[in-house]
């Protein structure tokens, strides 16, 4: 909790720049020269003050209002000070970058002294934006919303006319409205602020670390992302002109999804929908040829959206070659980070077996070159895409790995011994989970498809998935089992690992007697469950805590017409992206309080190899850490991965395994 003297001013920019600031993070944005600031809002005062304390604005385009700024610059100057923004990465960038030009200096402040709204609001499993967090709280002061229309014309370029050459817009009323709307902001950012609990402790220091590593950034090797940018280019002219020709010049690009359905058609070829999996599995299957099999193999590689990502690379790294603003904190209810814009934590596999050696040659920009070693050049670029990230002159990359984490987790969180065990002494589960699948003798006759089906059980099946859901995802995988062998397969899981089916049934009933007798806490495996405040929560060995809102025990029917208790809560879907009511189990819970402690080990890794000295961080991609050292500075990649593989006291016992590796070029 926080001291009850201590100062916090909340803070608001609304802001005009020529750029995209979705398309290219806050510091681009920030940095851009066409980018100011509209006007700014603020409170100051305690906790206790700040629901009433007098709203200030400033507007620099009003000299009469031209001194307000010295109010909030004093207090932004005082490092007793705590600032509060909802996305605080926003205000601490703009505060940075863009306040010198009306103050011939910017602020540049600590994220430690920062407070994100909006983080707080995440971590409750909340709506991210102001306006969902204030709306599913009940706030007493809602967003705007008419003046949030009214920013999003304001904020950008207008088109000018004869009349008005101008892209400027200039309206003294809208101005003013802009000026009440930010107020209005603040208003409700104070609101969300005093309604939601801060961080704990730990987890206030990862937040810290995650701004300091998204403004940090990592380092672009923009000649290369240049050069391949005009091959994509060349390439996608000549896609475009091998459709026209293959088509008689009735379509012009294989990305027309109606005109190239209905040329399908006249080929005798009906698809319902050109999705990627369509596609692949229709030019993969043989279920087309001739025509329309070239048609849909031109669709593939113009349509290919990891190549998507090289403008992003190029646009979001100008201001001096480093890409930031690419991590965002608890985007998953868990509290993974989520990545933005070029998103590192979707970049594909890749079907080349050195990378390195790739990028050395797209170098080349010799677009036959590509060809004639990789085939199809879009494919290529679209597995060098972890090559476009590199260390910076005189230092290397440091990059490392959990192993097979989640499965470690959960036989750790099951007390599953036989597991542990297996684990402990470097046993290949994988292949003893598929020598009891497919009921092979010997574990060494295992064979490399065999294995498959093993680790995709054992890394599929812990959640309580059934034999339907892992039909599907072996096919979404590329492979088609059948329901025989996908029951075998689920059922011997379920056989082997039992400690992992009773801990489904065990977490389902706690949560459930927690939720029927609010304020009494349940604790097994590790884990706390009680309700309190419209919240069940979950503590998590770290002491962090999960959170579900509004929870309920509700009768319903099941599949085999039984009469059972069902828990339900709410949440945003993932899928919808809504807030809306959902139904759980255990499985699920499993897989969540899973998820959140491997999460936990890997930023109580991150703190630790911070704060070691000869590495900076500098991405976090699911269970993999990056970072940069300099290459005469000390340290290892050994130590590096000592330090990841190191585990906190409340972890003891767990079974972590880290595998890394150094280089100059980031690869998989």
């Amino acid at each position: 909790m926080y001291d009850k003297n201590q100062i916090f001013c909340c803070i608001d920019y609304e802001t005009y720049s020529e750029a995209n600031l979705k398309d290219v993070g806050a510091y681009e944005y920030s940095m851009h020269p066409s980018t100011e600031i509209i006007c700014a809002a603020w409170r100051i005062g305690t906790r206790e003050q700040l629901r009433t304390a007098k709203t200030c604005s400033w507007v620099p385009s009003e000299y009469k209002n031209i001194g307000t700024i010295d109010i909030l610059l004093e207090q932004m100057l005082r490092h007793n000070v705590m600032l509060v923004a909802h996305n605080a990465f926003f205000e601490q960038c703009i505060s940075l970058n863009c306040l010198p030009k009306y103050t011939r200096f910017g602020v540049a402040t600590s994220p430690k002294r920062w407070i994100c709204t909006a983080s707080q609001a995440a971590a409750l499993a909340l709506p991210r934006n102001l306006e969902g967090a204030a709306q599913v709280l009940r706030l007493p002061v809602q967003k705007d919303m008419e003046g949030r229309r009214l920013i999003l014309k304001w904020c950008k370029p207008k088109r000018p006319s004869k009349k008005d050459p101008s892209t400027r817009h200039s309206d003294p009323a809208e101005l003013q409205r802009i000026v009440e709307y930010c107020k209005r902001d603040v208003a409700a950012e104070v609101e969300l602020f005093l309604a939601t609990p801060p961080l704990h402790p730990t987890e206030r220091e990862v937040w810290i670390l995650d701004q300091k590593i998204n403004l940090r950034g990592f380092e672009v090797d923009r000649p290369l992302v240049n050069t391949v940018l005009d091959m994509i280019e060349t390439e996608t002219d000549f896609i475009n002109q091998q459709t026209a020709e293959l088509t008689n010049g009735a379509l012009r690009s294989a990305r027309q999804r109606d005109a190239v359905l209905s040329f399908l058609q006249d080929e005798g070829v009906f698809l319902p929908d050109l999705q990627k999996k369509t596609v692949d599995d229709a030019v993969k299957n043989g279920l087309v040829t001739g025509k329309a099999k070239e048609l849909l193999e031109y669709r593939q590689a113009i349509s290919m959206s990891s190549t998507a990502k090289y403008p992003v690379f190029e646009e979001c790294s100008r201001t001096d070659g480093r890409l930031r603003d690419m991590l965002l904190y608890h985007a998953a209810s868990t509290g993974r980070w989520g990545g933005v814009r070029v998103q590192p934590q979707n970049f594909p596999r890749g079907t080349i077996k050195d990378p390195i050696k790739a990028c050395e040659i797209l170098a080349l920009g010799d677009l036959e070159l590509v060809r004639m070693i990789y085939g199809e050049p879009m494919q290529a670029f679209s597995s060098c895409l972890r090559g476009m990230i590199v260390a910076p002159p005189g230092k290397v990359l440091d990059v490392a790995d959990y192993a097979a984490i989640e499965a470690r987790v959960l036989f750790w969180v099951a007390k599953h011994e036989e597991g542990l065990k297996a684990f402990r002494e470097g046993r290949d589960l994988y292949k003893e989970m598929a020598q009891r699948i497919y009921n092979v003798n010997h574990v060494e006759n295992v064979t490399k498809d065999q294995r498959w089906l093993g680790k995709t059980a054992i890394l599929g099946c812990g959640y309580g998935m059934g034999v339907d859901r892992f039909e599907e995802t072996c096919l979404n995988l590329g492979q088609e089992i059948g329901p025989d062998l996908s029951a075998a397969a689920v059922y011997a899981y379920r056989d082997a690992h039992s400690p992992v089916v009773k801990l489904w049934k065990n977490y389902e009933l706690a949560a459930m007697a927690a939720i029927e007798n609010p304020g009494k806490k349940y604790t097994l495996n590790y884990v706390s469950w009680w309700v309190r405040g419209g919240f069940l929560w979950c503590e998590l060995p770290s002491g962090r805590r999960l959170a579900y809102h509004q929870p309920s025990v509700r009768m319903v029917v099941n599949k085999y017409k039984q009469r059972v208790k069902a828990i339900y809560h709410y949440g945003i879907d993932s899928y919808t992206k809504q807030w809306c009511e959902q139904k759980t189990w255990g499985g699920t819970l499993v897989e969540n309080v899973v998820q959140a402690i491997a999460r936990d080990l890997m930023a109580a890794a991150m703190l630790r190899i911070e704060a070691a000295g000869p590495w900076e961080i500098v991405l976090s991609v699911h269970d993999e850490l990056l970072a940069e050292r300099d290459i005469f500075g000390g340290g290892s990649n050994q130590e590096f991965c000592r330090l990841m593989a190191e585990l906190p006291p409340w972890a003891t016992g767990c079974p972590v395994q880290v595998e890394g590796w150094e280089g100059p070029r980031y690869k998989k």
